[in-house]
């Protein structure tokens, strides 16, 4: 988590903060010094509702699709051994 501010904070400073979201960023709240809530933006609650309903293998599809890992050092004997088995259906 990148932001985190407490209750107060994030009342003052809401408009910026959902500017930040908007960016992409996760803002954590707090409460008496705990999390006690998340505020994300639309497209990334989107994505994680698109992410549970199609389970594991649709969202490791998307997520291959949608980076370069072997750029960010992830060799492709790794993506092998992640790669959901077909006899499993996949949602392993």
């Amino acid at each position: 988590m990148a932001h985190t501010f407490t209750i107060a904070e994030a009342r003052e400073k809401l408009g910026q903060l959902v500017d930040l979201v908007e960016k992409g960023a996760e803002i954590e709240i707090t409460r008496w010094g705990k999390p006690a809530a998340i505020l994300m933006g639309v497209a990334a609650l989107q994505l994680l509702r698109q992410e549970s309903a199609t389970g594991f293998a649709a969202s490791y599809a998307t997520f291959l699709r949608s980076t370069d890992v072997i750029r960010h050092g992830v060799g492709r004997d790794v993506i092998a051994a992640v790669r959901p088995s077909r006899r499993s259906g996949g949602d392993e």
